[in-house]
């Protein structure tokens, strides 16, 4: 429970300044400075993802947050509905917000950064146990 009270606490939206090109009435470019707000990822989190590969997807974050806060991507795993090598096919709580199949897992194997503009919306948070669990089968898969 103190998880779920701390990730509703955490969960703010995070405001950057951003330049942006554009091309002027003449055909030049030029630049403007605004506001652009990126979603604040926090690790255990699982958020509906636009992937470039196969569209949108419900994928857990994994990076650290100090790093998520201060990068414009963070390292997800993707959240499939097909069972695999339980080396490598970690198991999910629907609590997480995971209601698309049965059973959902983890797939450690498809590790990947992906923008933080590309999150879309947050589903839920893992339990320490899931997260953990992700992070010895990551180890293990990579042998670090």
């Amino acid at each position: 429970m103190r998880l779920k009270n701390v990730w509703r606490a955490a969960s703010t939206t995070f405001t950057v300044v951003a330049t942006h090109l554009y091309r002027s009435v003449s055909g030049l470019p030029g630049r403007t400075t605004g506001p652009m707000s990126l979603p604040e990822p926090f690790r255990g989190e699982v958020w509906n993802v636009d992937f470039d590969d196969f569209g949108q997807h419900p994928a857990v974050v994994l990076s650290i947050n100090p790093l998520n806060a201060r990068l414009g991507h963070v390292a997800v795993i993707p959240v499939t509905g097909t069972a695999g090598p339980e080396q490598t096919h970690i198991p999910l709580n629907a609590d997480a917000g995971l209601t698309k199949y049965e059973q959902s897992y983890a797939d450690v194997t498809a590790l990947q950064p992906v923008a933080r503009s590309r999150l879309l919306t947050r589903r839920g948070l893992l339990t320490r146990e899931e997260l953990d669990r992700l992070g010895r089968q990551l180890t293990v898969y990579l042998a670090l």
